[in-house]
């Protein structure tokens, strides 16, 4: 039980993660690329962007705790859960939007991801008397993090040449796609 808790949960943060970090990082290339009339819409969109990136990867790890909670016997916990990330989300943005606008409703919704993934997992735990091992996360997230700083020189060594913002983000994408595999393709090895 605790292999497959860890194959699912690991999984899903090595996805979530390189996607968050690189949107994050690429947020501006993104944006403008598909939102090319756009421009003073994409230059506020990018910090709320951003924003919500942590809350996707919480979100995405989430998922399968909700199925797993299923699992043990605990149907009625996913929508106890989603409940209170609506009280949060709701509270969050009564609180943020007036102090920061848009990156306040993206900041809000990050919280909520946050507060039902950490519900989930304590409920998760509780429910199935597993204790999972952190390092494995660690080791995602560190990953992500070199997946991220990867793709951000590579993007300014693309504009310090003279590239187009579609060239950056493919020439990032690429590094930081070979600097994450490259990291990750241990952890993913063993969790087979």
């Amino acid at each position: 039980m605790e292999r497959g808790t860890m194959q699912a949960l690991i999984t899903s943060a090595a996805i979530a993660v390189p996607s968050a970090v690189g949107l994050g990082v690429m947020a501006p290339e993104v944006l403008g690329i598909l939102y090319p009339a756009q421009s003073d819409e994409v230059a506020v969109c990018i910090a709320p962007l951003r924003w919500l990136m942590a809350g996707m990867v919480c979100l995405c790890v989430s998922y399968p705790l909700f199925s797993m909670l299923q699992a043990v016997g605990k149907p009625a916990a996913p929508l106890k859960i989603m409940l209170f990330g609506t009280a949060v989300k709701l509270l969050g943005n009564l609180l943020l939007i007036p102090l920061m606008g848009v990156s306040g409703a993206a900041l809000s919704t990050t919280l909520c991801y946050v507060g039902i993934l950490l519900l989930a997992l304590r409920a998760y735990l509780k429910s199935s008397g597993l204790c999972l091992p952190f390092v494995p996360f660690g080791k995602t997230a560190y990953s992500g993090a070199m997946c991220g700083g990867a793709a951000f020189l590579a993007r300014s060594a693309a504009y310090r040449a003279g590239a187009s913002p579609f060239t950056a983000l493919i020439f990032s994408a690429l590094a930081g796609a070979a600097v994450y595999i490259f990291l990750i393709r241990g952890l993913i090895g063993r969790l087979r």
